[in-house]
């Protein structure tokens, strides 16, 4: 079942019986797929295929209602699907070469605020990223003394 995918992460869809497998097939492009837990078994629910491949993923800056996840990509792309169509709601180049990392906050009720992602790449860059907006609210880059080699 989850054999021809390579760099794979697993994640629980909050308050679900489901969860998700994100990853790259051997030919570079992106998996993502939805499972879920059905007496004592695993069915395959839904089944996509991005442009790139997943290197990272956080559903800790959505709702609970909504339960979208945010992936960083092995291109830099930061992407929040609604997993319930595999369809983009926003994406952004993040990062200039691989990302490879992404968390978020807020997001869950009115206590907790905006939702908001940080995405580390191998740029050398950490960048905070607000939804709403389409260029990052902070970014760390390294000084032009810095040697950062991408991958």
């Amino acid at each position: 079942m989850f054999d021809f995918i390579s760099n794979f992460k697993l994640r629980w869809i909050p308050c679900s019986a489901r969860f998700c497998l994100f990853g790259q097939s051997p030919g570079a492009k992106g998996v993502f797929q939805i499972f879920q837990l059905k007496k004592g078994k695993i069915d395959k629910l839904h089944e996509f295929y991005p442009e790139f491949g997943i290197k990272d993923t956080t559903f800790d800056a959505s709702t609970l209602t909504e339960r979208d996840v945010s992936t960083i990509d092995f291109n830099g792309n930061l992407v929040i699907y609604d997993i319930e169509k595999g369809k983009a709601k926003y994406s952004v180049k993040a990062h200039e070469g691989m990302g490879n990392c992404i968390h978020g906050v807020g997001g869950k009720g009115p206590d907790y605020g905006a939702p908001e992602l940080v995405t580390g790449g191998s740029d050398g860059c950490v960048r905070v990223w607000d939804p709403r907006q389409e260029s990052p609210v902070v970014s760390l880059e390294p000084s032009d003394s810095e040697d950062i080699k991408p991958d």
